[in-house]
């Protein structure tokens, strides 16, 4: 009886054993085919948010000497400019924003493994960043198709979560993309098709009346109710001042670009910052919270287009030059110089001092300036220049212009979602073959639609095809709620 009992529990051991074995031998073949096969792309927002950090983190490599260098979700990949901050700085800028998918831990560990001494790191995250209480499937799909460099990083709460966000599905993408023999290729369209330069930023285009009503719908989406620090954020951010300060790299927190019609409110950013800043952390406010007028929004409360942010980058360099030493990061011995700045500050207060945005092809871009604008003309082989304007329901805007036709006796004429609002006949000459200009405003529908279409048409220059047909010296919107 006992020998049966004693054989019993050795077959039984012996089973166990052998289970056990088998189970960490798959595990252990498991752990080398997803090594094996990261590092692949597969498509989607994971792939383009993994091929744009892989350039970014080699413009970065690049530079031999302190940097400053900022890593924020989608709102610093559009909202602001390496190269224009480097040219007002005279510092090397790199932009390293990507996506605001991958959680502030992946930020962290972006901001651990590229700093160097006498760096300079910026963090303009989205306000909801602070708030992610869980890692997200995006930033595991980054990972794992940039190495998997992350899972060691977090905690062991985290790796857990990550662990059950893995994308099985994409890894089961890339084996069979694998056992084609297929390579990825980036297509041409998506955020694909805005491209990456030396700085790491985006090529931007100027809105569109699609993307402007998207981005309206994005910034009446925002609530304050989601501002707040979460522990984990708090936790990774206080880690990383400690990490980037002990290797004597400065870290600093400021804000994002923002839709003007965004409904987070002053109070509720400002609490935010509280937050932050009794966690020990520097957090810094822009112009007017940098609150971008809504023209110059792409397609979400957080995506500028390239005249909205260069104005937003311009408040940033503001900012910079009052808060940081560059000199010993200069790069021709001249930092944040009077003229640098004052450029940068004609831009950042330009916010409300400009209407129309332009449509590809049909409008020449005009320069946002206090008070005016650059001179614009259009040939006489276009009718008058077209475009769009947002106006938000519940409130009152005009535009106000200045043109001067090139022909007396010609007439210009305002329309509005294509019904005359003005019109005006240039029979005055106020010197030799020069017309009188005209100034003027046009009031712009209240509350009954979202965009509008306005267009400024003239009946006599069609046959003048070599001859300039008009001139705008002024073009700005100014919009009133309650």
């Amino acid at each position: 009886m006992s020998s049966s009992t004693s054989s019993s529990e050795m077959t039984y051991g012996r089973f166990a054993l052998a289970v056990l074995l088998s189970v960490l031998a798959l595990a252990a073949v498991t752990v080398g085919i997803v090594q094996f096969l990261s590092g692949r792309m597969v498509g989607g927002d994971g792939a383009w948010t993994s091929w744009s950090l892989d350039r970014k983190e080699e413009a970065a490599a690049q530079i031999d000497r302190p940097k400053l260098f900022f890593i924020s979700g989608s709102s610093g990949n559009f909202g602001y400019s390496a190269g224009q901050l480097s040219d007002a700085l005279g510092v090397d800028v790199v932009n390293m924003a990507s996506h605001a998918g991958l959680a502030v831990p992946y930020l962290a560990y972006l901001a651990t493994r590229n700093a160097e001494p006498g760096d300079v790191v910026l963090l303009p995250l989205e306000y909801e960043a602070y708030s992610r209480l869980q890692l997200t499937g995006h930033t595991a799909i980054v990972d794992f198709e940039r190495g998997l460099g992350v899972f060691g990083f977090l905690s062991l709460r985290e790796q857990i979560e990550y662990l059950r966000v893995f994308p099985v599905g994409e890894l089961l993408s890339v084996a069979g993309q694998f056992l084609a023999g297929e390579q990825f290729t980036p297509p041409n369209s998506g955020y694909w098709r805005y491209g990456i330069n030396t700085y790491g930023d985006l090529n931007l285009p100027e809105p569109t009346r699609v993307g402007a009503l998207k981005a309206l719908d994005s910034a009446r989406d925002a609530e304050d109710r989601r501002l707040y620090v979460s522990p984990q954020t708090a936790r990774y951010l206080t880690a990383l001042r400690d990490d980037l300060n002990s290797r004597g790299v400065q870290l600093i927190l400021t804000q994002p670009p923002l839709h003007e019609f965004a409904s987070l409110s002053d109070d509720g950013i400002r609490g935010l910052a509280s937050e932050l800043e009794a966690l020990g952390l520097e957090y810094h406010f822009l112009f007017n919270d940098n609150r971008i007028p809504a023209e110059m929004m792409l397609d979400s409360r957080y995506h500028t287009g390239a005249s909205g942010r260069r104005v937003a980058t311009a408040r940033l360099a503001l900012m910079l030059c009052d808060t940081v030493d560059f000199d010993a990061m200069t790069v021709d011995g001249e930092t944040c110089t009077a003229a640098k700045m004052d450029e940068q500050r004609a831009w950042s207060e330009s916010f409300g001092s400009m209407a129309g945005f332009a449509q590809e092809d049909s409008f020449t871009q005009i320069h946002y300036r206090p008070g005016g604008s650059t001179r614009l003309r259009r040939s006489a082989t276009y009718r008058g220049p077209d475009f769009d304007v947002i106006t938000p329901a519940g409130c009152s805007s005009a535009l106000f212009f200045l043109v001067r036709a090139d022909v007396q006796g010609a007439t210009i004429s305002v329309l509005i979602n294509g019904e005359q609002a003005l019109t005006h006949e240039f029979d005055e000459l106020v010197g030799r073959g020069v017309t009188r200009a005209w100034r003027d405003r046009v009031d712009l529908p209240v509350g009954n639609n979202e965009l509008v279409h306005v267009e400024f048409a003239t009946d006599r220059w069609s046959s003048q095809t070599n001859d300039i047909s008009m001139s705008f010296y002024q073009l700005y919107r100014e919009t009133r709620c309650d």
